[in-house]
């Protein structure tokens, strides 16, 4: 995509970064907000680190369009257990083990998630390792384009997923990712799917939105800011928030090192006729 970060007070576009080829159709933060996965129709998954606006990996396995993409967030224990060990304890002292390097530099500690699910106009559902890339388990269960997919954001335990078979089936994100029941009732294609979790949201500082112009950019989302950037004349396909997060980005990067507060949007050089 193409990448734009906006500064959070003025509105102004300060980078630009490439990667994908064609429409960007889907993007998610990870639970902390250190990392940005987008799904292309160039059949590639990719990994950002919002530390360094670098991609850090492209995951491929799809046949087809990938349509949706989404982090599944780890419990909040281990997160915090893990972020702990990684800044090297409650003490300060920084004798904590320091975490083995990952072959996509994303670290499942820090970015709160080890898991990425993504969903498919090849009719598939694929779970990733977001430390490793690699592809750990398939679902197969869809019968046609796979559109949309939810994580229950609580806990990450249930994936939800839709298409245009006109079903929702519900699996769980660990183990074998067995199915636990299948939802019928819609007689047309299912676009969008999502869990009602009773949960405090935190408040979101960034924002990431694509659609048809093959990129991602960024712009204000912060108080006063919105609707002062506008990019591109073509449709908007999807949007997410990033949660607020301390200490993830070096210092000068945000108040008191917190991330800056963007929307990040995606166009596409390729043509409107493009699925």
């Amino acid at each position: 995509p193409i990448l734009q970060s906006g500064d959070h007070e003025s509105g102004d576009y300060v980078r630009t970064l490439k990667g994908h080829t064609n429409t960007v159709h889907s993007a998610a933060f990870t639970p902390t907000g250190t990392h940005l996965a987008t799904s292309s129709s160039d059949l590639s998954i990719k990994l950002w680190d919002f530390s360094t606006y670098a991609c850090v990996r492209t995951l491929r396995g799809h046949d087809h369009t990938i349509s949706c993409v989404r982090f599944v967030p780890s419990p909040a224990a281990t997160v915090s257990s893990n972020l702990m060990a990684t800044l090297g304890g409650s003490d300060g002292g920084g004798g904590a083990e320091q975490p083995a390097a990952s072959s996509t530099g994303v670290d499942s500690a820090a970015a709160g998630a080890a898991q990425l699910v993504s969903a498919s106009r090849d009719c598939t559902v694929k779970f990733w390792d977001v430390e490793t890339g690699f592809c750990v388990h398939t679902v197969g269960d869809h019968s046609d384009w796979v559109r949309s997919v939810a994580v229950r954001d609580s806990d990450g335990e249930l994936v939800a997923t839709a298409g245009n078979d006109c079903v929702v089936n519900v699996y769980r994100s660990g183990g074998a990712r067995s199915k636990i029941c299948e939802l019928r009732g819609h007689e047309h294609v299912v676009e969008s799917v999502a869990f009602v979790c009773a949960v405090t949201p935190r408040p979101a500082r960034r924002t990431a939105v694509e659609g048809r112009e093959a990129g991602l950019g960024a712009m204000a989302a912060g108080p006063g800011a919105a609707g002062r950037r506008r990019r591109g004349g073509r449709p908007m396909s999807s949007m997410t928030w990033s949660p607020a997060v301390a200490a993830t980005e070096p210092s000068g990067s945000g108040p008191s090192g917190r991330l800056p507060a963007s929307t990040y949007s995606a166009r596409t050089r390729t043509g409107p006729g493009v699925s």
